[in-house]
């Protein structure tokens, strides 16, 4: 099965031609940058469920896809957006859409808003080529192995992913989710490590000794002292603790609300542009708050996954505040809502 092929099969002519108006690009462009998007997503994937981690927040974000009436949706792009923060982390995503905007001649924005609206078709790519059965990770890290030539093959002449951070090249990526995929299904295949490795030695070990207790047991008993059987140590496989439903949720708002708080303090040139933002901005000190309240709740492993999100976009929020604070008469009119951002950020673990 050509995960490739699969994922792009969703995309109609017609629906490629409703894409391109969405994002404000001709046919030609949305066509040409969905194949390079579809395997530079794919590769992503690929190399984030290799990681420690990976596959369950993947499998987390899978079963809470749900269905999509219209893929071309507010609420789907709004969902895709949060996914692609929560799933490959802002600095791989600011990668990705920056390649792809120079590959495609396509603006950030319009890339940006195109990732949003194939994110969900992606992931239901792969959730379908479970073929109704209940994904789990050794099953994702084989999609991937085996359809590894694919994703390379797939990703144009002339599009390089050996810059973007956390994604050296789309081969390697799939080449390291391929051999994870070959550990023992019984573990969880996102593991950082688990004393499994330890147990075929042992079962080495415990064969060559069993096999010397036979010969010499076989032996004349004046001849040869018998040997006792050897006593394999008792290995405990770890737990692996799954990644909150509350926890991905959360993630994916909050890729959504450093976007838009992006393109609110983008937006501020001069005094006339700060007051214009200044009711987006106290809405995002009350979302802010109210996803703290949600990030105070979650256990270790949740709140894990979610500062990883936060730590990757602080820094250039600090920046792009800086920037518009140093704007003549704007400083005090966005510090109410600046400061209260950074401090509650902070407090997050930022």
């Amino acid at each position: 099965m050509n995960l490739v092929e699969l994922v792009k099969s969703q995309l109609t002519p017609d629906l490629l031609g409703k894409l391109a108006g969405q994002v404000g690009a001709s046919e030609s462009q949305a066509k040409s940058a969905v194949g390079a998007a579809v395997p530079a997503l794919l590769s992503a994937l690929a190399g984030s469920a290799s990681q420690a981690g990976g596959a369950q927040k993947l499998l987390s974000a899978l079963t809470g896809l749900g269905s999509m009436s219209d893929m071309l949706s507010g609420a789907s792009l709004e969902k895709g957006t949060g996914l692609l923060g929560s799933l490959l982390g802002g600095s791989t995503l600011s990668g990705i859409v920056s390649i792809l905007a120079k590959f495609s001649g396509l603006g950030g924005d319009s890339t940006s808003k195109l990732l949003g609206y194939l994110m969900p078709m992606v992931l239901g790519g792969i959730m379908s080529s479970f073929k109704g059965k209940a994904p789990d990770a050794a099953g994702l890290l084989n999609l991937f192995s085996e359809n590894k030539s694919a994703i390379a093959n797939a990703i144009p002449s002339g599009l390089s992913l050996a810059n973007i951070p956390g994604l050296t090249n789309a081969s390697e990526a799939v080449r390291s989710a391929a051999g994870t995929a070959g550990r023992t299904a019984g573990r969880a295949a996102d593991a950082a490590s688990s004393p499994v490795k330890y147990l075929l030695p042992l079962l080495g070990l415990a064969a060559a000794l069993g096999g010397l207790w036979w010969f010499f047991n076989q032996a004349p008993a004046d001849k040869v002292p018998a040997v006792a059987a050897p006593q394999l140590p008792e290995v405990t496989m770890p737990s692996i603790p799954a990644i909150p439903a509350e926890a991905v949720k959360l993630g994916g708002d909050l890729s959504g609300w450093f976007t838009s708080l992006t393109d609110s303090l983008g937006g501020i040139k001069d005094v006339a542009t700060a007051e214009a933002a200044l009711p987006k901005l106290k809405d995002a000190v009350s979302q802010l708050d109210s996803a703290k309240s949600v990030f105070d709740t979650l256990p270790a492993a949740g709140k894990s996954s979610v500062l990883s999100l936060i730590t990757s976009n602080l820094g250039s929020i600090k920046d792009l505040i800086a920037k518009v604070a140093s704007i003549p008469g704007v400083g005090d009119l966005v510090k109410p809502f600046t400061d209260p951002i950074l401090k509650t950020l902070t407090a997050m673990g930022g």
